[in-house]
């Protein structure tokens, strides 16, 4: 079968927004399909992850794209400062007016005339068997609308996260909020198949009056090829202390102070094992300071913000604690999210605490295994109690706790591509009756 991906983040940009993208290619093409890619390239200040490209096979055909949108404009503002007679702060209003007005329906938008250009340039000789195009940024699905017009193909629509659904405060006008809507509602209306990570966003999109009832739920994952190197062993622990592990980017979407609260007042409540607690985290901090988090929470002196780090290595380190931290903000837009480091988490099989909305989607997978502490965000009595029950376990048995979770394996990244292609050979059985 002849594929057309199409999407904005692809390796080697990094974080995880490009995973599912790059996992898809790799088991369309270990499959059998003929794949084309059509991405972004990475922008200078974007973090990225050559090791990415690893997973992508040479013989899958990447046409990446110079991005079009807002960015660079902003960029060239907030690097000229006070220059031609403007202040620093005159520029940084500027760019926020201008972010503001750029998101019709996103600041990608400029995207999407190079992509299609691109997809008729690959496929001028003959189209593809079938389009997928993955979201955010919403305006990815324009690119699927127009090709499916053009070449009467079927077009699977793929929604990786509720974004599209909670970003309305930073768009400026009544007019940004139709165009969202409006771009929303054809895809749901034309798309030939719709997929979603979460039912939650499915739900989301029933509130917005956009029905359809026939999307399947196409999971994030975990990758086994990730896990093949990291083992079960415990080298690097030290066996004197406990560790803690906060894996992912630290953001107002995935804030570390529900577990820093319980953990500070955890170590006053019990001074002669403070000492032997250590915390560690491996990902980026977006707009956190990490030396007030530090200051404020009175964290232990074994402390290390590692940064980020090549997937496969991240994941690796996975291995190397005692107990995992999850974190999903507990506020509108977000209780369908699930984050793709959960299935990472829940494949280590370590104990998790999972600080997220106790009615949300990520609660709702986390369920279904063992050694996973489901806490509500601001429920510190709660997360006390466990840092408690698991220190207490620690210092009858060193060792980390594992968990076999064998029905992890529904999620791996392998599973849920093979899920995506009995979508695909549904539509072209349909297609040929």
């Amino acid at each position: 079968m002849k594929i057309l991906l199409v999407c904005y983040y692809f390796p080697p940009t990094g974080m995880g927004g490009v995973q599912r993208p790059a996992k898809f290619a790799k088991y369309l093409s270990r499959f059998g399909h003929d794949l084309t890619v059509i991405a972004a390239q990475p922008v200078p200040g974007e973090i990225t992850d050559d090791t990415l490209l690893g997973d992508i096979p040479d013989h899958v055909r990447v046409i990446r794209l110079k991005p079009r949108s807002a960015r660079s404009v902003l960029r060239a503002l907030s690097g000229r400062g006070g220059e031609a007679g403007g202040s620093s702060r005159q520029s940084g209003r500027w760019a926020r007016h201008l972010r503001a007005w750029s998101r019709v329906p996103d600041d990608k938008i400029g995207y999407v005339p190079s992509a299609i250009r691109a997809a008729k340039i690959a496929f001028r000789n003959s189209p593809p068997d079938i389009i997928l195009t993955t979201a955010p940024p919403p305006s990815i699905q324009m690119i699927g609308r127009h090709l499916q017009k053009t070449w009467q193909v079927p077009w699977v629509a793929d929604f990786r996260d509720p974004w599209f659904l909670a970003s309305d405060d930073k768009l400026p006008t009544p007019i940004h909020r139709a165009i969202k809507t409006k771009v929303l509602r054809t895809t749901l209306e034309y798309a030939d198949a719709v997929t979603a990570v979460s039912p939650g966003i499915v739900d989301d999109f029933k509130s917005w009056g956009a029905l359809r009832d026939d999307i399947p739920i196409i999971t994030n994952g975990y990758d086994e090829d990730d896990f093949a190197t990291g083992g079960q062993t415990y080298d690097t622990l030290e066996p004197n202390r406990l560790r803690f592990h906060l894996y992912g980017t630290i953001s107002a979407n995935a804030p570390p102070e529900p577990f820093l609260t319980a953990l500070s007042a955890w170590r006053k409540s019990n001074p002669e094992a403070a000492g032997k607690v250590e915390l560690s985290h491996r990902g980026a901090i977006v707009d956190y300071d990490l030396d007030s988090l530090i200051e404020k929470y009175d964290l232990p002196k074994r402390f290390a913000s590692l940064g980020y780090a090549p997937h496969w290595f991240a994941v690796k380190e996975l291995a190397n604690a005692h107990a995992l931290i999850l974190s999903v903000a507990d506020r509108p837009g977000l209780h369908s999210n699930i984050p793709g480091r959960v299935y990472e988490c829940l494949r280590s099989r370590r104990p998790i605490l999972a600080f997220v909305p106790p009615d949300g989607a990520a609660a709702d997978i986390l369920r279904q295994f063992d050694g996973v502490r489901i806490i509500k965000p601001n429920d510190t009595n709660a997360a006390i109690s466990a840092i408690s029950d698991l220190y207490t376990h620690w210092q009858s048995s060193p060792n980390p706790q594992i968990f076999p979770r064998e029905n992890i394996t529904r999620y791996s990244r392998e599973s849920l591509t093979r899920q995506l292609v009995d979508e695909f050979d549904r539509l072209t059985r349909k297609g040929n009756q």
